[in-house]
């Protein structure tokens, strides 16, 4: 090809577009090293333009995915003659130099020097690689004249991803695992390719055969079959028990619960709430699915058809095959299983599991909100709950505007309801965020108010050094723990990202240790609470319940930094920038920041960060992922928590006898009559107790 730099080739066409501007038809090619080449027919040849390197040489320069479809982006552009190829951006403030400059500063960009461009034309790359480095400097500014996307994974660039399986001496495999080698491997109840039926049951059977067939088959979830054989939803014995909990009546006690027994439909995941599995998702996206979803059991389907099940289970079985292939199974036996069997005579439990008895740490908290710009007046539409022993955000859904509702009614109602039920939980019992989301519900149903919002509550444990948390919703929080080899930091704790620290922060003095995992039922559609004018008294699936709440234990140290926040926060700075605000603010006072200080610091950032339109978001980069067209920042209401986390005896560690506090603003007065009708019932039974007492 005329043009085409030395060593370029084509692998396959990705599609053409026909410009009436400049009456040429041009067409995008790529090689399966992920580079992609702009071609011109003319009379004689077909032309190259100008290409778009990919990263298949070495370090994370460019994707290496192939592309298969790309969108044509000429409409609006000025149309002229170049001498050289120009580089457009996405946002209209950053300049063409700017952008060029970025973009062959990153690898992405080498114009050759016979590359042609009589357009000025735009190529926006959004690689979804496996590896992070890849796919962020795939997500750097655009490059020439189309917006390309590509495919969720290239079959000739899996040598590329990341290490899946590693051998008993800690090599790596030699191949790339997928969902179907799992299921192909592991085949038995689970596996339904050559049987569909046996591991599914009808919708009307009653639970009590679908606890029998569990057992008796050795069948650990069954999907749910209509009538007509379509999957209508998913049941696991966690339902089963679920179900025998709350809807189980004890008429007397020792019986058995009667009630129960109802159909599976009426207990099973429906089919619309389900996460699948492809074919072709490899090992590290199973595994990440269930972690990210919370689900063990997930099916497979290619395409309408189910293939089967998997679990932890098969995850764990087949890589103990793939590393003990020549192994005997008598020998497996002795050498693995036997060493281990039957607990130790005399092994005790003690409380918290061999964790501190009694923890003596609590938070020290503080609030920063800014409202939108054009909701200065109003306050916004989050919510927090500021306490000595539990801190929570709710973000109230900005679109009941349109039928006349406040979105900040559902958000402060739920959090001011969440406030008292922390006063009535820790005079009675414990505090835990799971419980106080529940009973604050609970009061935001009897007030039937209207509206929803996402919400998230974070407490201390009592008895152990671990952080509770309860959340609904894209609202969250992340855990910063100093890096290793500061004073106040030793071996890496359990369940956190500690041992993970080191990858790619030489020079950091802080860490992310953890990070709450986030529930959408689609792109910008988060999971909420609420009701809707026409909701009656039975469960509204348009709503989530406290049910449906990512529920998070997390061990936490003197010194650890809890930074909890709406999706203002989250949507306009990214991990990086937000480390960066804080460890400049721990720099520059000397001290050590307060968590007010930290706090306002970091809301002021978001809102920079939200109301600048020359660098895309976190937010903006996730909807051009989704096929929405969005640059820059995203202006919204930001609410943001910090917590330090001290022992008792630090001499920073404030009071713990203040009340806590709920706000912006008052809470809605449907939400105070249904509290003070809570209470009147409340010492109305108490009273009659009493009188009962007394006549005995």
């Amino acid at each position: 090809l005329p043009h085409l730099s030395p060593g370029d080739g084509i692998d396959y066409l990705v599609g053409c577009q026909y410009c009436p501007a400049t009456q040429r038809l041009y067409l995008v090619a790529g090689e399966h090293c992920g580079t992609l080449h702009l071609l011109a027919v003319e009379k004689e040849a077909v032309v190259a333009l100008a290409s778009l390197r990919g990263g298949g040489g070495g370090a994370a320069r460019g994707h290496t995915s192939d592309v298969r479809c790309f969108l044509w982006d000429g409409g609006g552009l000025p149309w002229r003659v170049e001498t050289t190829p120009a580089i457009h951006s996405t946002s209209p403030r950053r300049g063409l130099e700017h952008a060029q400059r970025k973009a062959v500063r990153r690898g992405l960009y080498s114009p050759g020097p016979e590359a042609l461009a009589d357009t000025t034309l735009m190529l926006s790359m959004y690689a979804r690689s496996l590896s992070r480095a890849s796919a962020r400097s795939a997500r750097s500014p655009p490059l020439l004249a189309l917006a390309a996307r590509t495919a969720r994974r290239s079959v000739p660039a899996v040598a590329a991803q990341r290490r899946l399986l590693c051998d008993a001496s800690g090599g790596p495999s030699s191949g790339v695992v997928t969902a179907l080698d799992i299921l192909r491997s592991v085949s038995g109840a689970r596996y339904t390719m050559d049987d569909p039926l046996r591991a599914s049951i009808g919708e009307g059977e009653p639970i009590s055969a679908a606890i029998h067939r569990m057992v008796d088959e050795k069948i650990g979830s069954f999907v749910v079959r209509d009538a007509h054989d379509r999957v209508a939803g998913f049941l696991t014995p966690r339902d089963c028990l679920r179900c025998i909990a709350r809807h189980g009546d004890k008429s007397r006690p020792g019986a058995t619960p009667e009630g129960w027994n109802v159909p599976v439909s009426s207990v099973m995941t429906p089919a619309k709430d389900l996460v699948y599995l492809s074919p072709s998702d490899t090992l590290d996206e199973v595994r990440s699915l269930m972690a990210l979803s919370g689900r063990r059991h997930i099916p497979v389907l290619a395409g309408s058809t189910l293939l089967g099940i998997l679990n932890p289970k098969d995850i764990a079985k087949y890589i103990h095959l793939q590393r003990n292939a020549s192994t005997s199974a008598k020998s497996e036996f002795v050498q693995t299983v036997m060493p281990r069997k039957g607990v130790p005579i005399g092994t005790k439990l003690t409380r918290g599991s061999g964790l501190a008895a009694e923890a003596a740490l609590q938070l020290y908290s503080a609030v920063a909100l800014l409202p939108h710009p054009a909701k200065t007046e109003s306050g916004g539409e989050d919510a927090f709950l500021l306490g000595p022993h539990m801190i929570g955000v709710a973000d109230g859904v900005g679109s009941w505007w349109e039928g006349g509702i406040d979105p900040a009614a559902f958000a402060r109602g739920l959090m001011f309801a969440s406030r008292n039920s922390c006063t009535k939980l820790k005079r009675e019992e414990e505090l835990d965020p799971a419980k106080v989301l529940l009973d604050a519900w609970h009061k935001m149903q009897i007030s039937r108010l209207i509206g929803s919002s996402t919400a998230c509550l974070v407490s201390l444990d009592p008895h152990k050094t671990e952080l509770r948390a309860a959340n609904i919703g894209d609202s969250g929080f992340l855990l910063l723990r100093r890096q290793a080899g500061s004073s106040s930091m030793v071996e890496p704790a359990l369940g956190t990202l500690d041992s993970a620290a080191g990858i790619g922060a030489a020079g950091r003095k802080l860490h992310i240790a953890f990070r709450s995992p986030q529930q959408l039922r689609a792109f910008n559609t988060p999971y909420q609470l609420g009701r809707a004018p026409d909701s009656g008294d039975a469960p509204d699936d348009r709503f989530e319940t406290p049910q449906d709440a990512s529920l998070v234990r997390v061990p936490v140290r003197p010194g650890d930094i809890l930074v909890l926040a709406t999706d203002g926060l989250f949507d306009n700075v990214d991990e990086e920038a937000l480390l960066d605000t804080i460890e400049d603010m721990i720099e520059g006072s000397g001290t050590g920041a307060s968590p007010q200080q930290l706090a306002d610091a970091i809301a002021a950032r978001a809102k920079e960060l939200s109301l600048d339109k020359s660098v895309d978001s976190p937010f903006a980069i996730l909807a051009k992922d989704n096929d929405i067209l969005w640059g820059g920042g995203r202006p919204d209401d930001i609410t943001v928590l910090v917590s330090h986390i001290l022992d008792r005896a630090d001499a920073r560690a404030p009071p713990t006898d203040w009340a806590a506090v709920s706000g912006p603003g008052e809470p809605p007065p449907e939400l105070l009559e249904a509290e003070a009708l809570l209470a009147a019932e409340r010492l109305a039974a108490e009273a009659r107790t009493a009188s009962g007492l007394g006549a005995e």
